[in-house]
């Protein structure tokens, strides 16, 4: 397991609400992991349906998004960051909806051995931090490193979809896709019965605002692997 990290802590004080709604949501909506114990997402959500994973949701406007348009598949966030995830719960708790869970961690700490495997069915990775500069590209979460762990808890031919603003990052991400032996592109739509489009975001908009060129890369799980 790698001990780079592909964040750094700086989050904002929470809200008085955020910081209500994360403490008294947890039980509701928050997964606690267990080192060396599988999740069980049926048991977790009651029901056994397609498994999606978003790494990183910051506000959680896209995972709602998701959730709504796709309330047969079961959706999973991942996020660092409290405040983030205070605001979520609020969302979530307003809505009623029952198809997200929260997992407060690391991703990198999730494998190889907490997310079963074949387990996902699509995994989401909507403008993660760049690390723009060139002494900071290892920091960056697309590397090959972090397909081979992928490669265990996607189901065979589940997906993996990227979208980044900044174009070296995009570069750098198709390279790393493309080099990896168990991984091919693949064209939007994503044929796939659980295919859910990439919503609208104020990330999004922020950046379509300042000029820059949104690249989305689709990937998909060529065969099943094991570590």
């Amino acid at each position: 397991m790698r001990t780079i990290k592909s964040f750094v802590r700086r989050e904002g004080r929470m809200t008085c609400a955020q910081q209500l709604a994360f403490t008294t949501l947890w039980p509701q909506y928050g997964i606690d992991v267990t080192p060396g114990v599988p999740l069980d997402f049926a048991k977790i959500f009651g029901r056994d349906a397609p498994c999606a994973l978003e790494i990183g949701f910051g506000n959680g406007e896209a995972l709602i998004a998701m959730a709504k348009l796709r309330p047969d598949v079961d959706f999973i966030g991942v996020e660092v960051y409290q405040s983030g995830t205070g605001g979520l719960f609020q969302q979530l708790n307003h809505d009623q909806i029952q198809n997200v869970r929260v997992i407060h961690t690391d991703v990198m700490t999730l494998f190889p051995d907490i997310i079963p495997e074949n387990s996902l069915n699509h995994v989401y990775i909507y403008f993660p931090d760049p690390w723009p500069k060139r002494k900071h590209v290892k920091r960056r979460l697309v590397q090959t490193a972090f397909l081979d762990q992928l490669k265990t808890v996607l189901v065979p031919g589940g997906c993996v979809h990227f979208a980044t603003d900044w174009l070296d990052y995009a570069r750098h991400a198709q390279a790393v896709f493309s080099n990896h032996p168990d991984f091919k592109a693949v064209m939007d739509p994503i044929p796939l019965p659980y295919y859910c489009p990439r919503p609208s975001t104020k990330f999004y908009r922020r950046a379509l605002q300042l000029g820059h060129v949104i690249t989305d890369l689709s990937v998909q799980a060529d065969k099943p692997t094991t570590l």
